[in-house]
């Protein structure tokens, strides 16, 4: 008889060792997500695992502006309003726009 790996997660399964990988592919909902240690609470089946991880908010990432700050998903809203890669991207639109409204204002004026 053998347990199941996630035994520590809940999961009461035992068995002969040969039915342990039918168990974990199709029966165990005691896999957990990798954002467990920031928050995520999510239990269920391998095949959804991947799933939920695509949209976990509490799944780490990479600032999508390359800042190189490592932010959970959920805060990407907060950090995009602090992060200086974003600001600069901000800066340099908004200055842009008031270049082109000056050379329109100056073509309209002659």
């Amino acid at each position: 008889q053998v347990y199941c790996v996630n035994k520590k997660h809940g999961c009461k399964w035992t068995g002969k060792k040969g039915n342990g990988m039918n168990h974990l592919d199709n029966e165990c909902s005691y896999f957990i997500c990798s954002g467990k240690d920031n928050g995520c609470v999510w239990k269920g089946k391998k095949n959804n695992l991947s799933k939920h991880e695509i949209e976990c908010g509490f799944i780490e990432i990479n600032c999508p502006n390359n800042c190189s700050s490592i932010i959970m998903r959920k805060d990407f809203i907060l950090h995009d309003k602090i992060c200086k890669v974003a600001l600069e991207e901000k800066k340099m639109k908004y200055q842009n726009q008031m270049k082109e409204m000056e050379e329109q204002r100056k073509t309209i004026q002659q």
